[in-house]
């Protein structure tokens, strides 16, 4: 999924969100337990993959890609969490993976509408973009992610916590 943001020196343009899952890894996962019956904390702790966020830039020196190596249910949850909150100028949100130090990046809401996206672990990267497209391509993107994810796992839909948090 991807949405145009305008473009300047600073910014980054385009912004696509995609996501891999290996299929050996949805076998296992669903042979593992009963995913019917598991909690939130529990559902954090599969479909285990890969989230791809592209940035467009019209300078090849920036930065123009994050992988996340990552459960997509919890970073799901976290992008939820992280757009849930009042958006406030100087806020300040930080996504980390299930292990604790790998994929830990901080997220700045400033005015008018920019997001400074800052690689916390070796601070090998930052990435400013348009805030509003940064959040319509995520909510695209969770859409695809939901009706697929239900695809591989099936069982999502007769798991309560599932269907309350995503199914709404």
């Amino acid at each position: 999924m991807h949405i145009q943001s305008e473009s300047n020196n600073n910014i980054m343009g385009e912004i696509i969100f995609d996501y891999k899952l290996d299929l050996k890894v949805v076998e296992s996962e669903r042979k593992a337990g009963n995913i019917r019956e598991y909690d939130i904390d529990w559902l954090k702790g599969i479909c285990n993959g890969r989230i791809f966020i592209f940035f467009d830039s019209v300078n090849s020196e920036k930065r123009n890609f994050m992988l996340l190596e990552t459960g997509i249910i919890d970073y799901l949850l976290q992008f939820e969490n992280m757009f849930s909150y009042k958006e406030e100028p100087d806020y300040v949100f930080s996504l980390v993976s299930c292990d604790y130090y790998s994929n830990s990046n901080y997220f700045k809401y400033t005015l008018p509408d920019n997001l400074e996206i800052k690689e916390g672990n070796g601070g090998i990267y930052v990435i400013n973009c348009k805030y509003s497209s940064f959040k319509k391509s995520y909510e695209n993107f969770r859409k695809k992610v939901i009706g697929e994810l239900i695809v591989y796992y099936p069982e999502l839909l007769e798991n309560n916590s599932f269907k309350d948090i995503f199914l709404k």
